[in-house]
């Protein structure tokens, strides 16, 4: 899983082709699909297939090609629901694009009750049968609950009033699956949690027992060969986040076990107490 947010437009073929942990390699473990989401003017632009990154000659091309301020892209190691484009990740509504590296555990007993927790008006939406999906859209509800999915869809508030919105869905989730696991190389039929959040200018992602790397160095962070390489307040010049670090590792800040790292539509960072410290 990878995410940019950035105050230029930039390539992100590095990261999805070129780098040691580029998705295009990380796709042998994560066989199961792919899918970039980038944004034109503010709309996402979402390409997906159910097929394996690295022997998929449209995910070359695409990830060369591609320059954006937001992008979300995503190798899939399937735990629920077959292997279809309706399955892949990232899934968009609107302007907004999530991405999910986990499980919710038990996820058949509960399908019902969640799926019982998204709002009447976005159910016909759902098109496939993965729990990630379900998720993303009891997260919209509360979204919408909140007056965020109107016709313009764009966020107003900042990565903490984004997380604060969702929180209460990702707690009642996370016991609905037992509780998130904190092992990250524990059994895959745990609860796990990790994911990516975006409207194309603010951007989230939760560690929720599967890694997750930040880095976002400071706007005017002169020499790129020395940290810091994450900023916990302030203006960043980038805003990248990865499930393992997409190049240099020691470039890369983990997130810890229940953190929140967020990027706002101003380029301003925002992480939750817990984020950084180990």
């Amino acid at each position: 899983m990878f995410a940019l947010r950035s105050h230029v437009t930039c390539p992100i073929e590095r990261a999805l082709i070129d780098a040691d942990c580029s998705l295009e390699r990380l796709s042998h473990t994560n066989p199961h699909g792919w899918g970039v989401a980038h944004y034109v003017q503010g709309v996402p632009q979402l390409v997906k297939s159910p097929e394996m990154a690295a022997d998929t000659p449209v995910y070359d091309t695409l990830s060369s090609q591609i320059e954006s301020k937001t992008v979300v892209a995503h190798v899939r190691r399937a735990t629920h629901g077959d292997h279809t484009i309706g399955n892949t990740h990232p899934f968009q509504y609107g302007r907004w694009v999530f991405a999910h590296n986990g499980n919710i555990a038990g996820f058949d007993e509960v399908r019902s009750t969640l799926r019982e927790g998204v709002a009447s008006d976005l159910r016909p939406h759902i098109l496939g049968d993965t729990d990630s999906e379900i998720l993303f859209y009891v997260l919209l509800t509360a979204l919408s609950d909140a007056g965020h999915l109107d016709d313009d869809g764009r966020f107003s508030g900042s990565p903490k009033d984004l997380w604060e919105i969702i929180r209460p869905v990702v707690t009642r989730v996370a016991e609905l699956g037992g509780g998130m696991h904190t092992d990250p190389d524990g059994p895959s039929d745990r609860t796990y949690l990790t994911f990516v959040l975006t409207d194309g200018q603010t951007l989230i992602g939760h560690q929720g027992g599967k890694p997750l790397f930040v880095h976002a160095p400071s706007i005017d962070h002169e020499n790129l060969n020395e940290p810091p390489w994450v900023i916990e307040r302030g203006t960043a010049d980038h805003f990248l986040l990865a499930s393992e670090p997409a190049h240099d590792p020691q470039m890369w800040t983990p997130i810890q076990q229940g953190g929140v790292v967020g990027v706002g539509h101003d380029m301003s960072v925002w992480t939750s107490p817990e984020a950084l410290e180990p």
